[in-house]
């Protein structure tokens, strides 16, 4: 467990870097901006590349607000939810949407396979916290692959629950480190490729807490070297 001092520095680089990127996407959009406001002879192929480059700039601000997200959970835990009937599909193919640009932006692709019989895949849930659980999932799937990797994201039916599994083929955890991944800034030397440098580690410690409040189960298998398999079990309402 690390020490109060050593989770206070990891807190201040986090924000450090998170403050750092921010002010750094904000220069690249003003600039972008004002180019296309004072140029009086950008062709059109010149104003879409620039505009490209300011939603870009967008998504990149989006990933920090949502560290910045699952941050305050972790420090001001939400301990009840506005669940409601919903159907996982469309939670699904937005995530899948706004994912793949960051997959993409980082030469990686994000495969998305549903597996419910073209049925609704009901569940009680609330939407906003379990967009931001699955997306911790998604964005740890894809910091940790290497590039040209492939990362899955499935839905299936299974008996009386509906399961959302993602899949990577990144470092892997070893063995005796699985019981620890979930605990609040659990890391290892950055050496053996645990801990991202954009993360804080608490991405699995929040997903984790989210699906509890959803009567579900979080459950991670992983080989050193092979890959991490993370599944989502949430049971089905009519």
């Amino acid at each position: 467990m690390e020490k109060p001092k050593d989770i206070r520095h990891r807190q201040a680089q986090f924000l450090g870097r998170i403050t750092h990127d921010i002010k750094n996407t904000l220069t690249a959009v003003f600039s972008a901006a004002e180019t296309i406001k004072v140029s009086t002879h950008l062709s059109n192929d010149d104003k879409i590349l620039l505009l490209n480059a300011i939603q870009d700039s967008c998504h990149k601000t989006e990933w920090d607000i949502q560290r910045l997200r699952r941050w305050k959970i972790y420090l001001e835990p939400v301990s009840e939810l506005e669940l409601t009937r919903m159907d996982l599909r469309p939670v699904m193919t937005e995530l899948l949407q706004s994912f793949s640009r960051l997959a993409e932006s980082e030469d990686k692709k994000l495969e998305y396979v549903e597996k419910t019989n073209n049925k609704p895949a009901y569940i009680a849930c609330d939407p906003r916290y379990l967009s931001i659980a699955i997306g911790s999932l998604l964005e740890n799937a894809i910091q940790f692959s290497a590039r040209n990797q492939l990362i899955r994201m499935a839905l299936m039916k299974s008996h009386t629950e509906y399961v959302i599994e993602i899949q990577d083929q990144g470092k892997g955890i070893q063995e005796n480190d699985l019981p620890h991944v979930l605990d609040a800034y659990f890391s290892k030397d950055s050496r053996e490729g645990y801990l991202h440098q954009e993360s804080i580690g608490l991405g699995l410690t929040v997903a984790k807490h989210i699906v509890d409040l959803h009567g579900g189960i979080l459950d991670i298998r992983s080989k050193f070297n092979r890959g991490t398999v993370v599944f989502l079990h949430f049971p089905s309402v009519t």
